[in-house]
């Protein structure tokens, strides 16, 4: 819960990656950022999010309004058939196994290099990393209780609501830069910053979700005492502009 920064592209060469890092590099450096450089072997059954299934039945008006989609042979007692794919490289391997009744498999094998950057203490990290084969943005993690299972995810976030607006314009600055290098095919701006450069707006958004943040850590104590235990809340204090 906060404001956040959504964002996928694809880069528009190898070269245009090394020369982002570089001058990420350099940026970071003078202004005393946090900064990793990544560059690692992805190789092994994988696991990409491609999209949702529904354990319910949706209405048609959710089924127009998010793109639902239905295949028959996916039905079973535990799997109403419904899904929303999400628009990703993966979509048409997925919807081709779904028209079979089977579930798709995966395996990865490629080298993901890319710079991630944390421009304040209590922003998240900002990454700008790629697939090398395909240039696209990725975040391939391995998670260990699923053994050697890589999961995969072609987007990128980066939450800016405890580290106030200021962070945030940051932020929306390093993306507006790497257009010189990236092909942004899609950024959602929580605060509607990014798409309107309107700092009044953009602030006062922030400030109505740092309210509604703290409504909803008392709403949490409330349940808790009604239900005999004490809940604690950590909020980060959102910081002053």
């Amino acid at each position: 819960m906060g404001i956040t920064i959504h964002y996928k592209g694809k880069a528009k060469s190898r070269e245009a990656i090394d020369e982002l890092i570089s001058e990420l590099i350099n940026v970071a450096q003078e202004f005393q950022w946090k900064y990793e450089i990544i560059e690692e072997q992805v190789h092994g059954p994988f696991s990409p999010f491609w999209g949702i299934v529904y354990n319910f039945i949706p209405t048609r008006e959710m089924i127009l309004q998010s793109k639902i989609e239905y295949f028959p042979k996916m039905v079973t007692a535990k799997n109403t058939g419904y899904y929303r794919i999400s628009d990703t490289s993966y979509a048409d391997h997925v919807r081709r196994s779904f028209r079979m009744g089977k579930y798709p498999r995966f395996k990865v094998d490629a080298v993901q290099k890319g710079i991630r950057i944390q421009v304040h203490p209590d922003c998240e990290p900002i990454n700008f990393i790629f697939d090398l084969n395909t240039l696209i943005m990725v975040h391939y993690e391995k998670n260990p209780a699923h053994g050697n299972l890589i999961f995969g995810f072609e987007h990128h976030s980066c939450k800016t609501q405890y580290a106030g607006f200021a962070a945030h314009a940051v932020v929306c600055q390093l993306i507006w830069w790497a257009e010189k290098y990236v092909l942004f095919t899609d950024v959602y701006d929580e605060a509607d910053y990014y798409e309107s450069k309107d700092e009044t707006k953009a602030q006062q958004t922030f400030q109505r979700m740092g309210q509604l943040i703290e409504e909803f850590g008392d709403y949490l104590k409330k349940v808790g005492e009604k239900l005999g235990f004490n809940v604690t809340v950590n909020i980060p204090k959102q910081k002053e502009e």
